[in-house]
């Protein structure tokens, strides 16, 4: 977390220890994941999407003869969707919907997150 990543301009924290939740470097990532997943729900999952789900995959992991310095490993990606999705159930189930809409809802969520 105490890397600098691409397009980030803001402060660097040298040490991980000193990252507190509204340091600069995690409120960008904050808002970067926040555009992603704004962009994944509110744009229809066609070709494009596919293009996009695939770019993204790519620049974030480690392949040969990628640009990119990013690499996150799957445990870091897997924990983040699990908290991804608990947080979405739990703001579902707020909603008092019917009981088979509410699932619908869930299991359409889960498919998205797990593309």
């Amino acid at each position: 977390m105490a890397k600098c990543h691409e397009g980030y301009a803001g402060e660097v924290v040298k040490n991980v220890q000193d990252l507190k939740v509204n340091s600069s470097p995690i409120k960008y990532r904050k808002d970067t994941l926040t555009r992603y997943i704004n962009c994944l729900l509110s744009n229809p999952c066609d070709e494009r999407m596919i293009m996009h789900l695939d770019w993204v995959a790519k620049i974030h992991t480690d392949i040969p003869g990628k640009k990119s310095k990013i690499n996150v490993k799957y445990i870091h990606i897997s924990a983040l969707m699990g908290f991804i999705e608990n947080t979405l159930i739990s703001r579902v189930g707020s909603l008092h919907l019917e009981r088979e809409h509410e699932l619908q809802v869930i299991l359409a969520f889960n498919k998205v997150l797990w593309l």
